[in-house]
């Protein structure tokens, strides 16, 4: 008989009902299970869902299980998670527990947050042959809080505020940086919800412009949340070490389809920058590097980006390079351009900073952001 861990419930209650588990009957148990209103699935050691209770079904509105059984759990996941799932499952037939809170869309589209749990399952002898994991419908809650949050600029307002009542003393920058830190941790959680309802709003319209435009806007999104996981890996939101930075978001920005065909070359000088600086950087050379795999390079059979970041005592630039086809000349992409070159001067603006392009008569083409030093 398989025995469940207490501790993955939701509270104490749960803990205290599921621990009397272990001395009711196989049939018995299966009716707990299926009485549960949580999406309860039991994945195996291959993490493929071998189990999922009709509750849980009618939750992600899947009509008929027999079409996802067998099937990998983090499959059903949008890309930004599934990294995830598949950590909490690999910890979980490790002997570890893991609980977070993440966005998974339905079968059908419709928009979900989740509070979800992820245990192990011993078996008599205590072996682990199986996971479970709980997952909660927190889509109201999340929807709620999404809505009741104040814009950066406004928390940023409250922080300085607070700083001046407490005479700006070192307490008072200490109180003022975590204010910041969580405001940066909220922003990454409605990034991924933002993303996850374009895409969904998307998938839903019928008119192909539309469903474009929504598509490119919840890339951008999706850009920008992967440039705060960036920033939130080095456990800090305050001097980050620019070359790091860039060379790791460089990296993960080049897609599948471009290796072994297009090269990328770097040359990036150090440099501690604060958030807003990294941030409006990463943004921008989210673009450049997008352009030139893109436009540049996309009809190439092989090709190379170079990348450059120097800075100056009063100025920094950064430009990316590509050996593609070029640009026509006369043609000025940040005026006719997409809406991620838009959003590449938005942020350009944010550092005081111009952009420009190659004029056409180079070979190949190049983008570069100008600002400065002390802009930031």
């Amino acid at each position: 008989m398989l025995k469940l861990n207490e501790t993955v419930f939701q509270s104490d209650v749960d803990a205290l009902a599921i621990s009397t588990l272990g001395d009711l009957s196989s049939s018995m148990l299966v009716e707990v299970l299926y009485a549960s209103p949580d999406c309860i699935k039991i994945i195996d050691a291959e993490g493929r869902l071998e189990f999922m209770n009709v509750n849980g079904q009618c939750a992600m509105e899947v009509d008929d299980f027999a079409m996802i059984q067998r099937q990998a759990w983090h499959t059903l996941w949008p890309l930004e998670s599934q990294s995830l799932i598949s950590s909490s499952i690999e910890r979980a037939f490790a002997g570890a527990k893991t609980r977070f809170e993440a966005y998974c869309p339905t079968l059908k589209g419709s928009p979900r947050w989740w509070d979800i749990s992820v245990a192990p399952v011993l078996d008599d002898k205590g072996q682990i042959q199986r996971v479970i994991a709980i997952s909660r419908d927190v889509t109201d809650r999340m929807s709620r809080y999404l809505q009741a949050e104040s814009s950066r600029a406004s928390l940023e307002e409250l922080a300085n505020m607070q700083a001046n009542q407490l005479g700006v003393s070192s307490d008072a920058l200490c109180y003022q940086q975590s204010l910041l830190k969580e405001v940066d941790l909220r922003l990454r959680s409605s990034h991924a919800m933002t993303a996850g309802l374009l895409n969904w709003q998307s998938r839903m319209t019928e008119n192909d412009d539309a469903r474009d435009r929504l598509k490119k806007a919840s890339d951008r999104v999706s850009a920008v949340s992967k440039i705060y996981e960036f920033l939130y890996r080095d456990g800090s939101v305050d001097g980050i070490q620019l070359k790091t930075f860039i060379s790791a978001l460089c990296n993960e920005l080049m897609p599948k389809s471009a290796i072994g065909r297009i090269g990328l070359k770097t040359k990036i000088a150090s440099r501690m920058a604060s958030t807003k600086e990294a941030v409006a950087l990463g943004v921008v050379l989210t673009e450049f590097v997008d352009n030139a795999v893109t436009h540049g390079l996309g009809s190439c059979e092989h090709g190379q980006v170079e990348l450059t970041f120097e800075m100056s005592k009063t100025s920094c630039e950064l430009i990316v390079r590509d050996n593609g086809q070029g640009l026509e000349e006369g043609y000025d992409a940040f005026e006719t351009g997409g809406f991620g070159l838009q959003l590449a001067k938005l942020y350009a603006n944010d550092l005081n900073g111009t952009l420009d392009h190659s004029d056409g008569r180079d070979a190949g083409s190049w983008f570069r952001l100008r600002y400065p030093a002390e802009a930031t």
